[in-house]
């Protein structure tokens, strides 16, 4: 089962960023920015399922040989091979895991940064105090994991004769716990971008609801990784107890935690959720509507124009943009 949630959180991933770029391409005829950082995070997302999906039936291997379900079979230098190249595929998936965490945590600044351009000099400060704070935590959350990625990538003679003491586990689990707070810790920080911008614009009670929803989104980004926080320990706490750790389980959550940030990501980047625009619709708005009923009746043609200019009116409204003055933050 876990291979099907893989895969449909996996899919849902590039469905969110596909409507995303279309939008952003429909609208403005260009990317900017943030959306080439998304694109970034996607190539990391697709190494990630790759190797997941490479070395899935060796991990199992691994694990049945290590819990004595399973046997080498006659090849010990086989297994021993399939295993260091498993161990150092985790190694990449982890880094993969926090480099694509952080790059979406920088599209999140920059996205909020661009919504407060007319705000105050404060504003602008504490953005590149905020920025530094939290690019920050990304490099210290890759160099506190030298140590977990030696035993990784040195194969696993090295790590059979070298990283199975108490001492070790505990350095693996430090540094993990370590990774889980950071995380908690910057997504707090650039939680508090939209709400200070937020604070004193007057919008309506649809945005309010919608705003609330995609803050709720936010939050289960947070959910996740306190659950990633809960199971790490939890395995830990097996191994301690004379288990073997359950190398799937980590990847697996690993693996969901990243399809909802970037998920969450797609959804929170329209701009028109953060917009102070009209209760009332523009005559302008008001012509392009009665345009599209036009077309609605001119036949197969007129019905395809009319579903056109539908998508890119929609498009448009996602984005922020008023027909008239296109007044934003």
């Amino acid at each position: 089962p876990t291979q099907g949630i893989n895969w449909l959180f996996f899919s849902l991933s590039v469905i969110a960023l596909a409507s995303r770029l279309y939008i952003r391409i429909t609208v403005f005829r260009k990317l900017i920015a943030e959306d080439f950082l998304m694109l970034a995070t996607l190539c990391l997302l697709i190494a990630d399922e790759a190797l997941g999906q490479r070395f899935s039936a060796t991990i199992y291997w691994f694990m049945g040989v290590l819990n004595g379900t399973k046997s080498y079979g006659t090849d010990l230098t086989g297994f021993l091979d399939a295993a260091s190249a498993m161990l150092k595929a985790l190694g990449s998936a982890i880094i993969f895991f926090l480099a694509a965490l952080y790059v979406i945590k920088a599209n999140f600044m920059f996205f909020f940064r661009r919504l407060g351009s007319r705000g105050s000099k404060l504003f602008f400060t504490l953005w590149w105090i905020a920025f530094g704070i939290v690019m920050a935590c990304g490099v210290v959350s890759l160099c506190m994991g030298i140590q977990t990625f030696r035993c990784l990538f040195n194969g696993i003679v090295y790590t059979l004769e070298n990283c199975e003491s108490d001492a070790d586990q505990n350095v693996y689990f430090t540094y993990f716990k370590v990774t889980v707070a950071l995380d908690i810790i910057t997504d707090a920080i650039i939680i508090a971008f939209p709400i200070w911008i937020l604070w004193g614009v007057q919008i309506s009670t649809r945005k309010k609801v919608a705003l609330g929803a995609i803050f709720s989104l936010v939050g289960l980004t947070i959910v996740a990784t306190i659950l990633r926080g809960a199971i790490l320990t939890s395995v830990f706490e097996e191994s301690e107890a004379g288990k073997t750790i359950n190398i799937p389980w980590i990847w697996f959550w690993f693996h969901i935690e990243l399809c909802i940030s970037v998920i969450v990501a797609c959804l929170v980047s329209f701009r028109s959720l953060f917009m102070h625009n009209r209760e009332q619709v523009s005559g302008e708005a008001q012509r392009r509507a009665a345009a599209l009923r036009r077309r609605r009746n001119l036949g197969l043609r007129g019905q395809f124009k009319y579903w056109q200019d539908s998508v890119f009116d929609a498009c448009r409204t996602l984005e922020g943009l008023d027909f008239d003055d296109g007044v934003t933050l």
